[in-house]
């Protein structure tokens, strides 16, 4: 196969962990994504003084959040909130701009937050912010991921959204919205959701229903097929949509030998950060393998029936409706 060319961006969201509790490792077009460390070096917490840390006044309210990591006191009122990997999504799902967050992650939200992302103060990279930034942006809570190192005790309320042992992006949204008391938002952007998969799989319950699809990326060697019992097809399954023999419950590498375990796909769509919503696969980062043989004999990729999406990896309700989104044009597209 020839060669495919590097992305590592994908690693900063999705680090799923393997029955026995070990962390697998995820290739996105032969990019590792492996667990983000941070290294604050030797940077202390604030002192009283210091005029820096939580945007909180003396004697302030205080509430219990529930995280997997444990309870945590925040403000009753969180209106700053310095954010790393899939907090930032759902943050802005709720109408909260983080007032801090990594380096480059406006090019990790949707595209209606593009813009609003790009203005906000990065703190340093996700895989070693520093600590400094974080104070100076004053947040009343920071939220973080689970695969980073602890925060140095800042003085700041510090909520992990995400349990490393479940590859659950709802329930992260709910520690989110909890965190940052917007629960009432979050349950009417869950039921706007949930209206609209219902209205995608009915009008497109001819197409859909029944349909083999192939939910796919690529590693340096080979393919990597994502899981049956993750996202994204734990959100498609809904609409009808059946999951190809190349797919078990846990994704997986396969060697581009056994490209027959497509053979059954109608549909075969790759995941691509860098796609658009709806692409070819000749313009994604997997271009290097539209060519080759093993993949152009498949009957999918022999009816046109291949795509490349950016929004095949929902990690909040905002990018999940993206992804249905993008369900609508494939159906348009491939008619």
């Amino acid at each position: 196969m020839a060669a495919v060319r590097t992305d590592t961006r994908f690693c900063l969201f999705h680090h799923p962990v393997a029955a026995d509790g070990w962390p697998r490792r995820r290739f996105l077009a032969g990019g590792l994504a492996a667990g983000a460390v941070i290294a604050l070096g030797a940077c202390s917490g604030r002192s009283d003084d210091d005029g820096a840390g939580a945007g909180t006044t003396e004697g302030s309210g205080r509430r219990t959040v529930v995280s997997p990591s444990g309870t945590v006191e925040v403000p009753e009122r969180v209106e700053r909130v310095v954010a790393f990997g899939e907090a930032i999504n759902t943050l802005l799902d709720l109408g909260l701009t983080p007032v801090g967050a990594p380096e480059g992650s406006e090019t990790w939200v949707a595209a209606e937050h593009v813009a609003a992302m790009g203005e906000v103060p990065k703190v340093g990279p996700q895989e070693a912010p520093i600590a400094e930034r974080i104070l100076e942006a004053r947040p009343d809570v920071v939220m973080v991921v689970s695969y980073m190192d602890p925060l140095p005790d800042l003085g700041i309320p510090v909520v992990v959204v995400d349990d490393p042992a479940r590859d659950d992006w709802k329930a992260m949204a709910e520690v989110v919205a909890d965190a940052a008391g917007r629960r009432g938002d979050l349950d009417g952007l869950r039921r706007r959701y949930e209206e609209r998969q219902t209205e995608v799989a009915e009008t497109h319950a001819a197409v859909l229903a029944g349909a083999t699809w192939a939910l796919m990326m690529v590693q340096v060697d080979s393919w990597w097929a994502l899981g049956t019992e993750e996202s994204p097809f734990t959100e498609l399954a809904p609409l009808g949509i059946v999951p190809s023999g190349i797919m078990e419950p846990i994704g997986r590498a396969v060697s581009f030998e056994r490209s027959d375990l497509m053979a059954d796909a109608d549909v075969i769509a790759f995941f691509d950060t860098e796609s658009a919503l709806v692409g070819t696969l000749e313009d994604s980062a997997y271009a290097a393998v539209a060519g080759e043989e093993v993949f152009t004999s498949l009957p999918a990729a022999r009816a046109g029936r291949v795509v490349a999406s950016s929004a095949l990896r929902p990690y909040s309700y905002g990018r999940a409706l993206e992804m249905l989104d993008a369900v609508e044009a494939i159906v348009a597209r491939l008619g």
